[in-house]
């Protein structure tokens, strides 16, 4: 398969009904209206293709970037191809939905986050912000940079209100998923939560988004399918 063939499939699968809606997810960049269930099989055909997966990428079809995404190497990526994807992204869910698992399968991984969450590249930043909430969920315990993520909750907590909305929405989350899953930052992450109070979703207010850190901290941090946390407590 090569890269003109994909294209044509993924045109051909497209469905008008599902632009519109998608479209408002993904404003600047080309959409097909293709559910990622139709994506996944079609990465599992093609398997492992580097090269073709940064051809796909580099289309800004936001359907092809996440087939690019899903059949790309991450040992193969280097940083300033870690920072193409990130752009390319666009601050949009093609981050955490299509990227993070190349990020987090790369040498790479801790070098990016000790640093785009400072990053002069708003992007970037909401990439390293985005990065951090699935650090805080996922990363094992033992092995997580307390002081480094004790140093990112006080940043969001000084920096929040300076950011454009994507950037503060991605910070927000952060903030809850330090809560909700590393213990030793819980009484920090509600201080942080607490200081920053209620932050405007980017979709509309009756879909799923988190507009109050603290609220849905204190929420869920006692249930155990939701919070790391709680599980742990649970276990002793």
């Amino acid at each position: 398969m090569n890269l003109d063939s994909i294209m044509k499939d993924l045109e051909n699968t497209s469905d008008p009904k599902m632009i519109h809606a998608m479209q408002n997810r993904f404003p600047h960049l080309k959409v097909l209206g293709i559910p990622l269930g139709t994506i996944r099989p079609m990465a599992k055909k093609i398997g492992m293709n580097h090269h073709l997966g940064l051809s796909l990428y580099q289309t800004m079809c936001v359907e092809a970037m996440f087939l690019g995404s899903m059949i790309m190497d991450p040992k193969q990526l280097s940083i300033t191809d870690f920072e193409m994807l990130a752009m390319h992204a666009q601050s949009t869910t093609l981050m955490d939905q299509g990227l993070f698992p190349l990020f987090q399968n790369s040498p790479l991984y801790e070098d990016i986050l000790n640093s785009w969450y400072l990053s002069q590249n708003e992007h970037l930043r909401y990439a390293g912000y985005v990065l951090y909430s699935s650090y805080f969920r996922t990363y094992p315990l033992e092995h997580m940079n307390l002081q480094l993520g004790k140093k990112v909750l006080v940043t969001i907590k000084n920096e929040l209100m300076n950011e454009p909305l994507p950037i503060q929405n991605a910070m927000n989350n952060a903030v809850v998923m330090a809560g909700l899953h590393v213990p030793d930052l819980v009484d920090l992450a509600i201080e942080v939560a607490l200081h920053i109070g209620y932050v405007l979703p980017r979709v509309k207010k009756n879909q799923c988004n988190i507009q109050s850190a603290h609220d849905y901290i204190i929420r869920y941090i006692t249930q155990p399918n939701y919070s790391r946390v709680a599980k742990l407590k649970a276990k002793s």
